[in-house]
């Protein structure tokens, strides 16, 4: 939304990108092992550590995937898109068949990942390099709380409503039904 992206800003960017990816994968890991206690099954704990990569594989493609985005590159952004949905789905697919039952999901969550960040890294490569930098954490910070304000409620309805299902029908079930409704969206 700037309308001149500065080194110092992009920089407080990156940090913030940092300090929030290492962050989202140690709560993972938290509620790898809390999830698993309250939804009595080990299933929810080995889905979770494997999940708990996947911020971490979003750091350095965030900044080329959000300058390709500044700079109308839709096109190259969809082609990614399709691309990692591919690639994602048929990695599912694939696990399933050889026997990995609901781990399928999360390791075809970190191959796409490790997919996404790898394009948008590609694609992005013209737009230089990422450095750490907080001159502009007020900015960022101010930012940063509007949106996680906004997305945060959407997310943890979004979470809460699984948590339940997965509660109350087993994690079988809500492994289909989040591949159900990731599909619907594709």
């Amino acid at each position: 939304r700037e309308k001149e992206l500065t080194p110092a800003l992009e920089a407080t960017v990156f940090t913030a990108i940092v300090i929030s990816s290492v962050l989202q994968a140690a709560t993972t890991l938290l509620f790898a092992f809390v999830g698993a206690s309250f939804l009595r099954d080990e299933g929810v704990k080995h889905i979770l550590v494997v999940l708990a990569v996947v911020p971490l594989l979003g750091i350095f493609s965030f900044m080329p995937g959000a300058k390709l985005e500044r700079n109308g590159r839709f096109k190259e952004i969809a082609i990614i898109g399709a691309l990692t949905s591919l690639v994602g789905s048929a990695a599912t697919v694939i696990f399933a068949i050889l026997g990995y039952k609901y781990m399928s999901l999360a390791y075809a969550n970190v191959i796409g990942a490790v997919t996404l960040s790898c394009l948008l890294m590609i694609a992005g490569r013209n737009y230089g390099g990422v450095k750490l930098g907080i001159s502009e954490w007020k900015r960022v910070f101010n930012f940063g709380i509007q949106m996680f304000a906004y997305s945060g409620v959407v997310n943890f309805s979004t979470r809460l409503n699984e948590i339940m299902l997965g509660r109350i029908a087993g994690l079988g079930a809500l492994g289909l039904y989040n591949r159900a409704s990731g599909m619907n969206n594709m």
